[in-house]
């Protein structure tokens, strides 16, 4: 008996390995390295995938992953559980663009339109259209033989490249008549510094594990140089929080400002915004990776 078909007997065994993989082990790998950015793209083309198995995979193995018209409960649960799980994509992402810009509502309902067509028209509809065609012309055409349908899977996976590149370009040019206002260009000031101190966190905690494990052993020397490397993180980070501080400040300033444009009396700080300016570019820890390195420790 082989492996086919001993997976075969397993009812609805593609659909427990789908949701193994794509579901539960990469969401978790992305969270756990604190890659938050990449999952919220990452949940939308879960339905490009499960529609791309359940069209070019086995019919036992995958057939009630993802059904546009489900015939069975299993498949019903499958599929609308992943349209779920993609629509929270969606949404995670529009609210993180219309958070990033006050005044962009309009653009941000645009993103989501676009969004919503790439995910479910054209990776449903769309892909079923290719793949069908895909099937047809080389079965016509060629007298390959296509086991387990992978050429299926090939144009599929092309196809949902295909897919992403045109997502990029779309939302890149809903962005380009973006302008953001001297408090939004903060905001995303803090957010990168605040992703910074939490890497920050994550190197100082290095460090300690590596002064513990010293502490056992007999190098004295070796460990003081540890613990001054730690002093000087637990530095590093003070001036991160001071700079975040200071920045929000300046956030609450030309918000007030922008709020009352036409009062000459609320004119900008500018010397609050030159001190902020001066510190952004005092504190030289944006790039983790080399600050990890000059605290000795390898990433």
């Amino acid at each position: 008996m082989n492996l086919l078909n001993l997976c075969l007997r397993i009812p609805n065994l593609g659909i427990l390995l789908y949701y193994l993989f794509f579901v539960v082990l990469i969401p978790y790998i992305l969270v756990a390295n604190s890659s938050m950015q990449i999952l919220k793209y990452y949940m939308p083309m879960m339905v490009a995938f499960a529609h791309m198995l359940s069209l070019s995979g086995h019919e036992k193995l995958f057939g009630n992953l993802y059904d546009m018209k489900p015939k069975n409960f299993v498949s019903f649960v499958s599929t609308n559980f992943i349209n779920l799980f993609a629509l929270f994509g969606i949404l995670w992402q529009c609210i993180t663009y219309a958070e990033s810009d006050s005044s962009s509502l309009p653009r941000a309902i645009v993103y989501g339109i676009i969004l919503f067509v790439i995910v479910f028209p054209m990776a449903r509809q769309g892909m079923k259209f290719v793949l069908d065609n895909v099937d047809l012309y080389l079965r016509e055409k060629t007298e390959m033989t296509f086991e387990y349908n992978w050429h299926l899977l090939v144009f599929g996976l092309i196809y949902i490249i295909f897919l992403l590149g045109i997502q990029s370009v779309m939302l890149s040019l809903v962005d380009t008549s973006r302008k953001q206002s001297e408090a939004d260009k903060m905001r995303a000031e803090i957010r990168r510094y605040e992703e910074s101190k939490q890497k920050l966190k994550k190197e100082r905690r290095k460090l300690k594990k590596q002064i513990e494990i010293n502490r056992r052993g007999r190098n004295k020397a070796e460990r003081d140089v540890l613990e001054l490397k730690l002093k000087e993180a637990q530095k590093d980070e003070e001036k991160v929080n001071e700079l975040i501080e200071n920045i929000k400040e300046n956030v609450t300033k030309a918000e007030n400002v922008a709020k009352n444009k036409n009062n000459v009396k609320n004119e900008p700080d500018n010397n609050s915004l030159k001190k902020t300016r001066e510190l952004l570019n005092n504190i030289s820890i944006s790039n983790l990776s080399s600050f990890a390195k000059k605290q000795g420790i390898s990433v």
